[in-house]
């Protein structure tokens, strides 16, 4: 799936508040994946992308942002179909 600018408008964040202080760390670590992401699929490591993926997968909805998870799904989905 592909992502533009008008479909962030549909996606609803709900953090809990005991995970509200977590949220720069947690943002900065996300910023991070992302530059990850970028060098990998210049470097076409699907491997890595796959990983990425999986990754932000996991830890999105935990802190309230289930858009990561819907799209790290789609990240690692396409690492391990070595398709960008």
């Amino acid at each position: 799936m592909s992502y533009t600018s008008k479909d962030y408008n549909k996606f609803q964040i709900n953090v809990p508040a005991d995970l509200k202080p977590m949220i720069p760390d947690f943002m900065k670590r996300r910023k991070a994946d992302f530059a990850e992401l970028e060098a990998a699929i210049k470097k076409e490591d699907y491997s890595s992308i796959a990983k990425i993926g999986h990754r932000m997968k996991g830890v999105g909805t935990s802190y309230g942002f289930p858009a990561f998870t819907e799209i790290g799904k789609d990240i690692e989905l396409a690492g391990k179909a070595q398709k960008l």
